[in-house]
């Protein structure tokens, strides 16, 4: 029965690292997005300017 509670720990580190890699993922895509929408802003101003 030893093995079992293994399986079970290695299977919620598996989510762990899973969850940190879409955290880390959201994040970047947050970045990006707000990096984008100032450059847009800047490009505007340019222009406008």
């Amino acid at each position: 029965m030893s093995g079992v509670p293994q399986a079970g720990h290695d299977f919620e580190s598996m989510i762990a690292d899973l969850r940190d890699l879409y955290n880390g993922a959201t994040q970047v895509a947050l970045i990006s997005k707000g990096v984008s929408g100032i450059t847009s802003s800047v490009n505007k101003l340019l222009k406008e300017g």
